[in-house]
């Protein structure tokens, strides 16, 4: 999260390179790479758990099935 806000603060406020002077400029791949990095913590955040419920009440279901008691 912080290399997220890092880069965040890069790309709103542009900063300077201590030698040159020149404004140094965010590079295609470093937006995409933050844009990936954004997806993922949603994958891992939101969908995941989604999945893992799912997954856990099919195998409760089998469970109940077979007369045992559900996973905690």
């Amino acid at each position: 999260m912080d290399a997220i806000r890092n880069f965040g603060n890069f790309s709103a406020h542009p900063i300077d390179d201590q030698t040159t002077l020149q404004v140094i400029d965010v590079e295609a791949h470093e937006a995409e790479w933050c844009l990936e990095v954004i997806e993922e913590l949603f994958d891992h955040f939101y969908v995941g758990p989604a999945a893992a419920a799912t997954k856990k009440a099919a195998l409760n279901a089998k469970l109940t099935d077979g007369g045992k008691s559900p996973a905690k």
